[in-house]
């Protein structure tokens, strides 16, 4: 399932438009101000225009494709990660996403995205827990 995920991830992120391996383009010179580094920026700009569904696309969107990552992530370790490692491994992963998005020109590389992307780990890290919590009350 995690398999499918992450597949289903990138291909949504950085593989999207029938993006095939042999197709790969590398632009090494392509500007760094290209790259959003102010924070809610274009979220604003988004929540300012005359449709509101690429607001909430961006938003929630960005949210809800990391919930299974914060939710895999203590699942699937073989130790007990706590709340700091995850959001750390959420926020790698996203900022990978980002700088392939960046190197292969397939998306925009935007820190609100880091941001979002990292808020839907941590809310997948507490339904994570709260689901452990939940059994063992149900246990009792």
């Amino acid at each position: 399932m995690f398999v499918f995920y992450v597949f289903l991830l990138f291909a949504l992120t950085v593989f999207r438009d029938g993006y095939f391996i042999w197709q790969f383009k590398f632009y090494w010179h392509r500007p760094l101000t290209d790259i959003n580094t102010i924070p809610l920026i274009e979220t604003m700009k988004l929540a300012d225009a005359k449709s509101l569904v690429d607001f909430f696309y961006n938003l929630y969107g960005n949210i809800v494709w990391f919930v299974p990552m914060g939710f895999f992530i203590p699942a699937l370790s073989k130790r007990h990660l706590n709340f700091l490692q995850v959001v750390l491994m959420g926020a790698m992963i996203s900022v990978s996403i980002e700088a392939l998005q960046f190197v292969l020109h397939t998306g925009v590389t935007d820190i609100d995205d880091v941001i979002f992307n990292t808020l839907g780990a941590v809310v997948g890290y507490l339904l994570y827990f709260l689901g452990k919590w939940i059994k063992k009350l149900i246990k009792i």
